[in-house]
């Protein structure tokens, strides 16, 4: 049933974006270049929610991850890099400063009514307009699966968090490559084709985030780590090196 839903909740928002009768003539004939993604994300942008969110996103346990790591974790000056429409909103109460950064403007005009009193940067996530160790907590839910380069990305968010000896604290949720073989290779051929991009909202399913991290030992101990969603995402509490 999970995995049902796994299918359902990462290709509802091109269905809904496009209508249904032109749904696979558009995933299979558009090009996916960057200003079309952002001119997309923008698109979605008053829907963002109902899409990315929901029913859906509730039982495969991402509302529950979002207040488990970020509610709990959240502290200080926090920077959420990918931050869309602010789904993270109710969890990030307690924080003494927020800032968001977003590539589309359209999904953080609808973050600003969630959060009128955060600030805001249309920034690239690989190129952050912000000093060496500025924040407290950096965090980013399901923008690694979505950038060109996520390990520029990570390295980013590692540049601008504190480090010791007051060190911060960087949260990840994101899409992360199932263990099982058969699941593996069936997200391979499907995030390879044009089809697989637009359905997922460009974001790659078989992103393996356990891999990349390993890869990164020397910026990173890993805290605290959580599969959820029948093994399709995975949570990350990490400190920096």
């Amino acid at each position: 049933m999970k995995k049902t839903l796994v299918v359902y909740y990462m290709t509802l928002p091109c269905a809904h974006a496009f209508g249904r009768s032109e749904f696979l003539q558009k995933c299979l004939t558009t090009m996916l270049t960057a200003e079309y993604s952002a001119n997309l994300y923008d698109g979605w942008a008053s829907k963002y929610d109902e899409l990315d969110g929901g029913v859906a996103a509730k039982v495969l346990g991402i509302e529950d991850m979002r207040k488990r790591y970020v509610g709990e974790n959240a502290r200080g000056a926090v920077l959420e890099v990918g931050a869309g429409t602010g789904l993270n909103a109710p969890w990030l109460r307690m924080v003494s400063s927020l800032t968001l950064v977003d590539l589309s403007e359209g999904m953080l005009a609808q973050a600003k009514i969630k959060l009128p009193d955060a600030k805001y940067y249309v920034a690239d996530a690989a190129n952050l307009p912000f000093p060496d160790n500025y924040f407290d907590t950096v965090l980013e839910t399901f923008c690694l699966c979505v950038v060109d380069n996520p390990y520029t990305v990570l390295r980013e968010m590692h540049r601008v968090v504190k480090k010791q000896p007051n060190s911060g604290k960087i949260i990840i949720l994101d899409n992360s490559r199932p263990k099982n073989p058969l699941v593996s290779t069936i997200l391979d051929l499907g995030a390879a084709t044009q089809f697989g991009s637009l359905a997922n909202k460009q974001c790659r399913p078989d992103l393996d985030l356990t891999q990349i991290l390993a890869s990164m030992n020397n910026l990173f101990s890993i805290q605290q780590s959580d599969n959820f969603g029948a093994g399709f995402f995975r949570a990350y509490l990490l400190s920096p090196k």
